[in-house]
């Protein structure tokens, strides 16, 4: 399984397709691969910070 997560300013969408090509990426392996893509906003991940 491939977890991905799109940049910012994109949706789950940018993960395929002309955009990233992850899914023909991934096809023209000979492993078999499952795609989970999710929306995470337009925000960027950063950790927290220490107290």
């Amino acid at each position: 399984m491939v977890v991905g997560l799109h940049g910012r300013f994109t949706d789950h969408t940018a993960l395929f397709g002309d955009q990233i090509g992850l899914d023909r990426h991934l096809a023209a392996t000979s492993q078999q691969y499952a795609i989970a893509a999710v929306d995470g906003g337009d925000t960027y991940w950063h950790p927290p910070s220490q107290r």
